[in-house]
């Protein structure tokens, strides 16, 4: 179930390390992997490209934001990323993935 998605994800897999994970989805820009650490920044690329270095709303194909990403336990079932996007310009992202069962909900 995908719920407030403004990355236009359609499919997507959580991977879970020991003090690291990867959030890999699939959007209309293609297979993307987002790294992070537990508890910790990981940092590297956010994986959506497009993004100016001259003007912000502006699209540049193969431009891409470095990142700090980490995430944590809100709860037994709640699991929050954190992405500050580090570069020309600033950001955050928050993704929450809530887990019911056989089910997980995603808000960005």
């Amino acid at each position: 179930m995908l719920d407030e998605n403004p990355m236009g994800i359609n499919k997507f897999r959580l991977c879970l390390g020991v003090d690291s994970g990867r959030f890999e989805y699939v959007n209309a820009q293609g297979d993307k992997i987002l790294n992070f650490g537990l508890c910790r920044n990981g940092f590297g690329v956010f994986p959506e490209e497009g993004y100016s270095r001259d003007v912000g709303s502006v699209y540049c194909p193969g431009n891409d934001y470095k990142c700090a990403a980490s995430a944590a336990w809100k709860s037994e079932k709640h699991l929050r990323l954190n992405v500050q996007v580090i570069d020309d310009y600033y950001g955050r992202l928050w993704i929450d993935l809530i887990f019911d069962g056989d089910s997980v909900a995603i808000k960005m």
